[in-house]
């Protein structure tokens, strides 16, 4: 199999090359994210693609680093640069976030973070070992109606700085897509889990956020351990369990936080969102062969549904499984426990975008809004099934 960069483009229009070569984890990367010792590895290129698709490269370093695991000389070398490129990247987002938390609070904003290089200073031993891409920052409840003053703070250049707040205060914008002067990524949220509809708890999460100190010496809000943990399994969702990575945070997180699970139940059941995330959970944990933590076990229609939506033919696919089915996730509020007519003006939105939303996502296209509603469409129609087709070839 050959390695194969493509260019994706954001829902933000942002252009990220993603290189992919194949999808199904390696057997030995499962030994791997169940924390149990690694087995030899007879096929060591398709265990490093693997790890570098999984994203559990930085994990496999450790392992070595540790003496639990070794590879051909060659192939530590590889991993080594690939975790020399990684700490680079995470150094820079370090200083993106706190630049970005910075300008936000000398204006008044508070900012929290979620996932990213602080998962991996929580949950993971040293920076590399868990691949990020971008900075997710969650704008304090209270400051949404201000969004057009944090856009500007870190992106004034940005096309939506003028119209972010009224899309998010109506509803109609959950997250936008930031660039910084550092060129980092940082993905600024109004709703941290994002699953089309409101979250009813937005400010108790907010007000559940602690600090982390940073590598600086500084400090940063950050999820609580509960509120991270939904976030983890609800992203899974999203993502249609695409990477390995995602079942190690899962793994970590349970393992090294006293968790309050009464606290997660209720918080669940008052999003309506309990079956996606203990389904997220069962499945995280029999992938790996692991026993669960005790948890209520899901029944019923929606329970059923999530079965078929997210059944193991969709699970691990890798970065093609993550483009594959990117309206699955929209299934999550269409059968979140009484949030059906929530999710069905969700969808209105979704089919009929703002004026102003249409021309972010679809630049450069004239005509009627119908018209231009169409043709943009068809155009990224068209680009998806040229990336998944270029995916299908590489393997």
């Amino acid at each position: 199999m050959g390695r194969l960069a493509f260019p994706y483009y954001s829902s933000g229009g942002e252009c990220i090359e993603i290189v992919v070569v194949m999808a199904s984890p390696h057997p030995a990367l499962i030994e791997l994210a169940a924390g149990r010792d690694l087995p030899a590895v007879e096929d060591v290129d398709g265990f490093l693609r693997s790890a570098r698709e999984h994203r559990l490269h930085g994990v496999v370093w450790d392992q070595i680093q540790e003496g639990r695991f070794s590879l051909p000389h060659r192939a530590e070398l590889v991993i080594a640069r690939w975790q020399l490129q990684a700490r680079a990247h995470h150094q820079r987002l370090w200083k993106s976030l706190e630049d970005a938390v910075g300008r936000l609070e000398s204006i008044g904003l508070g900012v929290a973070t979620a996932k990213g290089v602080t998962a991996e200073s929580r949950w993971y031993p040293g920076i590399g070992a868990r691949p990020t891409l971008d900075v997710d920052l969650l704008l304090r409840p209270s400051d949404i109606r201000r969004s057009g003053d944090a856009v500007f703070a870190i992106d004034p250049e940005h096309r939506l700085r003028g119209v972010v707040a009224y899309l998010a205060e109506d509803g109609h914008l959950q997250s936008v897509d930031l660039r910084d002067e550092l060129g980092s990524h940082i993905d600024l949220h109004f709703d941290i889990l994002k699953y089309e509809v409101a979250t009813r708890q937005i400010q108790l999460i907010w007000d559940r956020t602690q600090y982390l100190v940073t590598p600086s010496g500084g400090g940063v809000r950050v999820l609580d351990p509960e509120t991270s943990l939904v976030l983890f399994l609800l992203h899974l969702n999203k993502d249609r369990f695409s990477h390995l990575l995602g079942f190690v945070d899962i793994v970590r997180l349970i393992d090294q936080e006293e968790l309050d699970w009464d606290f997660i139940d209720r918080f669940l059941r008052t999003e309506g969102i309990d079956t996606h995330v203990y389904l997220a959970l069962d499945t995280v944990f029999e992938t790996l062969g692991l026993p669960p933590p005790a948890h209520p076990t899901p029944s019923g229609w929606r329970a059923a549904t999530w079965r078929r939506l997210w059944s193991e033919s969709v699970r691990l696919g890798g970065d093609l499984g993550r483009l594959s089915h990117p309206r699955r996730q929209y299934w999550i509020a269409a059968t979140a426990r009484g949030r059906s007519v929530e999710a069905a003006s969700r969808w209105l939105r979704r089919v009929f975008p703002s004026r102003a939303l249409l021309d972010y996502h679809h630049p450069g296209l004239s005509g009627a809004y119908l018209t231009r509603l169409a043709l943009g469409r068809r155009r990224s129609a068209r680009q998806r099934r040229e990336v998944i087709a270029a995916l299908d070839d590489a393997r």
